[in-house]
């Protein structure tokens, strides 16, 4: 952890990030789920930090659109149904029922230690 390298006046900066991306596809194609993780460290000898991602996709089927409440109803990759509601539901134009709808879902945590100034 290097946690020998922390001074007092020393300041740790934490930052989390998340983030949403939406992509409808064409077609009646196979539902998924698939997640990546990663993280890393500072080399020792160093001020401790690190960063960590994780990154979780689910392809889901379009039951349902209800362009009017911006909602669509999706079949996940397990079967389950979950109604959706989108802050813009202008990106529900053109897509239709037996389309997929691609939910990428990421988080980011970073830690880094800053000296203290003299």
């Amino acid at each position: 952890m290097n946690l020998a390298q922390v001074k007092g006046g020393d300041t740790v900066n934490t930052e989390y990030v998340q983030a949403v991306a939406l992509d409808f596809q064409k077609g009646d194609g196979i539902r998924s789920s698939t997640s990546f993780n990663d993280t890393a460290s500072a080399k020792a000898g160093t001020k401790p930090g690190a960063a960590a991602v994780r990154s979780v996709s689910l392809v889901s089927n379009i039951w349902s659109i209800n362009q009017a409440k911006g909602t669509v109803l999706v079949r996940g990759p397990y079967g389950h149904f979950a109604e959706v509601k989108l802050n813009d539901p202008a990106l529900l134009n053109g897509a239709k029922v037996g389309d997929q709808m691609k939910v990428t879902y990421t988080q980011a945590e970073l830690i880094a230690v800053t000296p203290a100034k003299k």
